[in-house]
């Protein structure tokens, strides 16, 4: 069963996965539209140009997602310790949420690219038309919208806001240990992960994630198998 403080952090991420949720959800959507028609109308040269003209839109939204998901959730974890947060800390949240957006961006459009590619070589091997082909990937990312979205939500809020959360930590003043702790309730990523649970660590030493190093939960730096869908928090202890 999840602890109180997992609780308490795992509520305020699912407050701005149901808003950035829909927005992931609708943009995807678009995209497939998009995509679909250039591609009938040149090839996958003109995906990749859909796909680059939908980059400023994607990044945008995720950087709004990144500010307010770190920011909210460092403004809790000040007002935990009972500490006044440092001038420097917005600026430290904005410069995250432009560094993860743009890295993020390219990500989320290379996946993109990679199924339109399955999809078309799979046309090939079938002999479809071209106008066949481009409805085949607009049914692909279409369908695969709603569940993408979801993951796209879970991941990035809680990017941001595990990211928010060890920023405060770190620049609170105060000697603390860091506790890694999991959902508890036997879902998927980590939960079941041998002595993951309760891992305890110095601020800046990192946590041993299946032989990986991380500094906190969905650090961007981890791998996407560690990350992808995560729905573990820290919490922190006074060094005694």
């Amino acid at each position: 069963m999840p602890s109180a403080v997992y609780t308490v952090g795992a509520r305020m991420r699912a407050a701005f996965e149901r808003k950035l949720g829909p927005e992931a959800g609708a943009f995807l959507r678009t995209q497939a539209d998009g995509v679909a028609r250039a591609y009938g109308v040149g090839g996958l040269q003109g995906v990749g140009v859909q796909i680059e003209l939908g980059k400023p839109r994607l990044k945008t939204m995720l950087r709004v997602a990144y500010v307010s998901g770190a920011g909210a959730q460092a403004g809790a974890r000040f007002d935990a310790f009972g500490v006044k947060p440092p001038k420097f800390v917005e600026r430290r949240v904005l410069a995250f949420a432009e560094t993860q957006s743009a890295q993020r961006v390219v990500d989320i459009s290379d996946a993109t690219e990679r199924r339109i590619q399955q999809v078309v070589k799979a046309s090939i091997d079938e002999r479809m038309t071209t106008k066949e082909t481009a409805a085949a990937i607009q049914e692909t990312l279409a369908g695969a919208s709603r569940a993408r979205a979801f993951q796209i939500a879970r991941t990035e809020v809680g990017t941001a806001t595990a990211f928010g959360d060890h920023l405060a930590a770190r620049e609170s003043g105060l000697q603390l240990l860091k506790v890694w702790l999991t959902a508890g309730d036997g879902g998927k990523r980590h939960p079941s992960e041998p002595g993951l649970e309760g891992q305890e660590r110095n601020l800046d030493e990192p946590f041993d994630v299946a032989g990986f190093e991380m500094q906190h939960p969905l650090d961007p730096d981890g791998p996407a198998e560690q990350v992808v869908n995560c729905r573990c928090v820290l919490d922190y202890r006074p060094v005694r």
